[in-house]
């Protein structure tokens, strides 16, 4: 989960209505979120597609992968409420 090769397809813009993120890859490979407010988060790994939030107790982003291997969505997770955010680039 800390391979180039796994993360750069996650990479890209998601949204849901109006909310945009922005989902990068740090050449230390780390996966980091940019907010619309401007803030900016860090994934660390789990299992899987899903990634915890450093610092933002219990919230967990799982990424979709449809049958070809495309990164397509993600799933924002937190005290048993959940999000899903398209990925539009």
């Amino acid at each position: 989960m800390r391979e180039r090769s796994f993360l750069e397809p996650i990479t890209g813009v998601y949204q849901v209505a109006d909310f945009k993120f922005l989902v990068t890859l740090r050449p230390d490979n780390v996966l980091t979120v940019a907010l619309p407010s401007g803030k900016v988060w860090e994934l660390d790994p789990v299992r899987g597609n899903t990634f915890a939030v450093r610092g933002e107790n219990g919230l967990t982003l799982d990424f979709k992968r449809n049958p070809s291997g495309q990164v397509t969505e993600f799933s924002m997770d937190q005290a048993g409420s959940s999000r899903i955010y398209k990925k539009t680039q």
